[in-house]
């Protein structure tokens, strides 16, 4: 890898190159992505990280805020190399320098979701848990359901995130980012569930059944799965959350997938 590579932020006018990168590697529709590009609750440019070779961007990637009761940490998401610059060191450089520069700001935990485990491994992640999915078809139905507001449902995982250290917190900023998506949340007992559309990932405090209009798949960490009392057996593994500097395995919902 050529010495004068340089790892930053992106600036104002590396945008559209930034986005370029992202639709090239991972497919995605052009004027689409760029709709949603801005308009993410977490977008914020000095949370775009980049690795420049000269001019020329390489590899990207973007960092979100986390936080939980004693420590503050980031989420990486979206590592893209394009195709003719992979198995050159590119992508590991990036995660190094970045995560040297968030330990600086006192970021130096992070999470990640992976299929590709090795190559953060070898920036220094250990796989932590399994994402799952589990059909949801014979899982049952029942309740006295109701829809909840969302300050009702906002109170109801701030007291279960405030039980546990391990359990992620929820600012402002990410619960505008938890309302983007479409979601419908039904009360179950003392807690609830999020129906999104064709799946559920989130639920309070276990799971009793299904409003009878949802249907589809539940999608969450295993260590989350097993809790909640859903029978893995039949458990298909999606992806795996790997995590650097962390003295725990987090409990989070996959509403909050970064």
């Amino acid at each position: 890898m050529d010495a004068t590579a340089v790892v930053r932020t992106i600036r104002e006018h590396e945008t559209s190159d930034f986005l370029s990168l992202l639709c090239e590697v991972f497919d995605l529709d052009p004027s689409r992505a760029e709709s949603v590009f801005r308009n993410e609750p977490f977008f914020d440019l000095d949370r775009k990280w980049a690795l420049f070779e000269g001019e020329r961007m390489v590899s990207c990637l973007t960092t979100v805020p986390l936080l939980f009761a004693n420590f503050r940490a980031i989420g990486i998401a979206g590592v893209a190399t394009r195709e003719r610059d992979r198995g050159k060191g590119f992508a590991t450089t990036l995660l190094r320098e970045v995560l040297t520069q968030s330990d600086a700001r006192g970021e130096g935990s992070a999470l990640l979701f992976a299929r590709d485990e090795a190559l953060y491994r070898r920036a220094g992640f250990e796989t932590l848990d399994a994402v799952v999915s589990v059909s949801l078809d014979a899982a049952g139905e029942g309740g006295d359901w109701r829809t909840l507001p969302l300050t009702e449902t906002q109170e109801r995982y701030k007291a279960w995130a405030r039980e546990d250290e391990t359990r992620l917190l929820r600012d402002d900023r990410r619960w505008r980012f938890w309302s983007w998506a479409m979601k419908t949340v039904m009360t179950a007992g003392v807690g609830y569930v999020v129906c999104e559309p064709l799946r559920v990932r989130e639920v309070l405090p276990t799971y009793v059944g299904l409003p009878p209009s949802q249907a589809g798949e539940w999608l969450g960490l295993l260590g989350m799965t097993e809790r909640l009392g859903f029978d893995t057996r039949s458990a298909k593994v999606e992806m795996v959350l790997m995590g650097r500097g962390f003295p725990f395995v987090p409990q989070m919902f996959m509403t909050d997938q970064f």
